[in-house]
């Protein structure tokens, strides 16, 4: 029983120490960006913390070495963040979770999965003029934090984040840095910055590829009977294609997928075409409608290579 009350209080400091993430940026050797609330957005993976005191580097007692994590800012104005650290238990699936029943083993795995994990949730809100995040907790898990405000400050280098924190700690002033790289958008997206397409005529087959052979060969052709392959999907894949109402098909922009595989190490891989998108209002399996939702399909010529739906899709076969 020692050793889980010990566990226990080691993990309420550790809590505590996390939640004072400090306001300032150690001096950096990387040019730094001042970041717009727009380069925020986005789901961000945790690459490094960098934790130190007066006299340089220390070894981080909340996070230990190679931790791992994920921070999302979505546009609706919500964020979360979860970090694990490197030595989490191995446990096995418990036959039920409601039990009441806990031997000593069973605390003390319970206390270390506890300790070893951190997250919470809630809104945000970016000043553009000091470069100060500010997380508002809905709820955390640790259930003291809920309503309490953590501010960061932020740096943007490159295509990483790097939130910083000041605290008070052992009679010293430390600084808790965490360093976080942009996870790719894995919905469709148009590209920002399409290469035009010259006419046909200032095309030399014998030359060398000019900006419109190689958007061919990224892209594809640019599909002409789009409208007609997504009424024909809608009307296969609708619960009640009788139903449908179209607010508008797009025209044709260069784009593509992004599939993301893995968990906290992940890998991407594009695939690149046409995006058209479809906003429909359709009969749901209640019989009502589900109100305009916005459906993004990819063609490489003729051909509907990949299709992403919103959510939820009760609409839907």
């Amino acid at each position: 029983m020692r050793d889980w009350t010990a566990s226990t209080l080691a993990f309420v400091l550790m809590a505590a120490s996390a939640g004072s993430w400090a306001q300032s940026v150690p001096p950096e050797h990387t040019t730094a960006a001042k970041p717009t609330k727009q380069a925020i957005i986005g789901a961000w993976r945790l690459s490094e913390i960098d934790y130190s005191g007066p006299k340089g580097a220390l070894a981080d007692p909340v996070f230990g070495p190679n931790p791992q994590g994920i921070l999302i800012y979505d546009r609706s104005g919500w964020m979360s963040v979860q970090i694990v650290t490197a030595n989490r238990p191995a446990m096995t699936k418990p036959a039920s979770r409601t039990s009441h029943v806990l031997t000593l083993d069973d605390a003390k795995l319970a206390t270390a999965a506890f300790d070893t994990y951190y997250a919470y949730f809630g809104t945000w809100d970016y000043d553009a003029g000091t470069s100060i995040v500010t997380h508002h907790l809905s709820s955390s898990l640790l259930p003291y934090e809920t309503g309490l405000e953590y501010r960061r400050e932020v740096r943007l280098e490159g295509s990483r984040l790097r939130l910083t924190a000041r605290l008070q700690e052992a009679g010293e002033e430390r600084t808790r840095s965490l360093l976080w790289t942009r996870i790719p958008d894995p919905a469709l997206a148009a590209s920002e910055s399409p290469s035009p397409l010259p006419s046909p005529a200032a095309v030399a087959q014998s030359a060398a590829p000019t900006p419109a052979r190689q958007v061919a060969a990224k892209y594809g052709d640019m599909p002409t009977d789009y409208e007609e392959v997504i009424r024909k999907y809608f009307q296969e894949h609708l619960k009640y294609p009788d139903s449908v109402q179209y607010r508008e098909i797009t025209q044709p922009q260069q784009g593509f997928t992004t599939a993301v595989t893995g968990t906290i190490l992940m890998s991407e891989t594009r695939v690149y075409g046409w995006v058209v998108k479809a906003t429909i209002n359709a009969k749901n399996s209640h019989d009502g409608y589900s109100g305009f939702k916005t459906y993004t399909f990819l063609f490489r010529g003729e051909n509907l290579v990949d299709t992403r739906l919103p959510l939820p899709g009760e609409e839907m076969n």
